[in-house]
């Protein structure tokens, strides 16, 4: 049985008939509002944005290309939906033509926002199987042996300020180190005082001005991982022993105080930009590139993106055994990198000439899977 199905329809219709949280991610490549052609009139309206949020899962990722013109139309209108934006992915292509009194486009961004969910990530994902990415088995491999012999420990060792280990305790909760016997006492009422201070003025920290509803989350999740940290602090501070072997804990960051640790085997942590670069820097990113095979003799869709662009995407952004939308479906480039890694998929296309070489395509796909 196939795994997946491309409707033809508006995709603002075929959506608000759809059972809300049922999908786990979003990935699409809609119109980019240049005029290239008819359907290219506009971005996708906040009323579509709207009705991906309805059916994605608390925590699902929905992801748009855009043209750097128009991105911050795009991404407003995303935002304006209820979606948190959450980063921008950068695709380097160098194939395309400069256009006069232009430099060469050389990126299209991606926006990459998340529907809010209530709570921690762990236990939205318990609940629903959406919220994290995937940064395991999406890594970038070694052009050669894995580096061996790093300190071990990562940013863990970093120290902010003029704190003497992990975290500078005392600029978190504002106040100065007054450890001598004589100053001890008034130090003790000072960070008591400084806590309940920092956790009254935490609100006003995020947000200063009315919130929306899904940033009002976010806050939420932010104040509560800063209350945590007040009283990580407040707890260490105050307690005679915690606070010696904190202001003795000086570190040169060498292997002989926290040991070593080879590279991660399977390769390089994946980057936010994805394209095409020079030989000696291919090593730091994934650089996918359509080829004639993939896009298929008879596709004659204007912009089809690369099958391993958006296998890669799919893998970072939706957990395995998920189910994917895409409303602007095209020629069907996400549903087939979808079958491809196990995901089950449901395209929407206005116009059924490219539904049916969606179709055509996808199903070529799943016979190789």
């Amino acid at each position: 049985m196939d795994n997946f199905k491309v409707i033809t329809a508006d995709c603002l219709d075929a959506m608000s008939e759809m059972e809300e949280n049922s999908f786990d991610a979003c990935i699409t490549d809609p119109p980019y509002g240049m005029g290239m052609e008819e359907w290219d009139h506009s971005v996708p309206t906040k009323e579509i944005w709207e009705q991906t949020l309805r059916i994605l899962k608390p925590g699902g990722f929905c992801l748009s290309f855009c043209s750097p013109q128009l991105y911050h139309r795009m991404a407003s209108a995303v935002e304006d939906a209820g979606f948190n934006i959450k980063d921008q992915i950068m695709w380097m292509v160098t194939t395309k033509m400069p256009k006069k009194n232009h430099l060469k486009q050389a990126h299209e961004p991606i926006v990459v926002a998340q529907k809010p969910f209530k709570g921690t990530i762990k236990k939205n994902f318990e609940k629903w199987g959406t919220g994290p990415i995937d940064t395991t088995n999406t890594r970038v491999p070694w052009d050669g042996e894995p580096p061996t012999g790093w300190v071990k420990g990562g940013h863990k060792r970093r120290k902010f300020g003029k704190g003497k280990g992990e975290v500078n305790h005392y600029d978190i909760l504002g106040v100065k180190n007054k450890c001598k016997k004589e100053e001890i006492d008034q130090f003790l009422q000072e960070i008591e005082e400084a806590l309940k201070i920092q956790i009254l003025n935490l609100p006003t920290r995020y947000a200063p001005y009315p919130l929306t509803g899904a940033r009002a989350l976010e806050v939420e999740d932010l104040i509560a991982e800063d209350k945590r940290q007040l009283q990580e602090s407040y707890d260490i501070l105050s307690d005679k022993e915690k606070r010696k072997n904190y202001d003795a804990g000086k570190t040169k960051g060498t292997q002989e105080e926290f040991g070593k640790e080879d590279a991660n085997p399977t390769g390089r942590y994946p980057s936010n930009i994805i394209g095409e670069v020079f030989p000696e820097h291919q090593k730091y990113f994934y650089a996918p590139r359509v080829t004639r095979k993939e896009r298929g003799e008879y596709n004659d869709h204007p912009t089809p993106k690369p099958i391993s662009l958006m296998s890669f995407l799919i893998k970072v952004y939706s957990p395995e055994n998920s189910r994917i939308i895409d409303p602007f479906c095209g020629s069907g480039s996400t549903g087939c990198s979808a079958v491809i890694e196990g995901r089950e998929f449901v395209g929407i296309e206005l116009s059924e000439h490219y539904s049916e070489i969606s179709r055509k395509r996808i199903k070529e796909y799943t016979k190789l899977k």
